[in-house]
């Protein structure tokens, strides 16, 4: 039966000990790696940018599209 530190090595690739190389160095997997640790980061700041910018569009619609209610029977100058 293999010891905790057996199992809890990462797995190899290869046939000789010169060719034993850790799992990360494959490009799609440092990716997929990066994509799943980094990403919900860049994803939930991108989201709160996004919403200060929607928020601050918002607060000016308010002044841009407001016009003055009744103003038909107002005297006229």
């Amino acid at each position: 039966m293999p010891t905790s530190a057996a199992r809890a090595s990462p797995p190899r690739t290869g046939t000789s000990f010169g060719q034993l190389s850790p799992p990360l160095y494959s490009p799609k997997l440092l990716l997929d790696f990066f994509l799943e640790e980094i990403g919900p980061a860049a994803y939930n700041g991108a989201i709160g940018d996004a919403q200060a910018v929607r928020l601050e569009r918002v607060t000016e619609l308010e002044s841009a599209c407001y016009r003055d209610e009744f103003t038909y029977w107002r005297p006229r100058s």
